[in-house]
């Protein structure tokens, strides 16, 4: 979905009525912005961000036990 969006006298942005509706959006919500090289990302501030974060390292240790690559790396420090 792309659309354009006017930038108001005071610099500020409306959100279109979809996308409102599809993120369910009411008055008075925090958003969160990304500036990035590839533009700026706007997004819903979580309500529970533990909850949001929960799983997002899911796939790092592959099939690695956690206990032996802390160790491995423990061990790689100088001392």
């Amino acid at each position: 979905m792309s659309g354009i969006i006017r930038i108001g006298r005071k610099y500020q942005v409306v959100i279109p009525r979809e996308i409102r509706k599809r993120l369910a959006l009411r008055e008075g919500d925090e958003m969160i912005y990304e500036n990035t090289p590839n533009g700026v990302f706007i997004y819903p501030k979580p309500a529970n961000p533990v909850a949001y974060m929960r799983g997002l390292g899911a796939g790092l240790w592959n099939d690695e036990n956690v206990d032996t690559y802390l160790k491995k790396e423990r061990d790689s420090w100088d001392r």
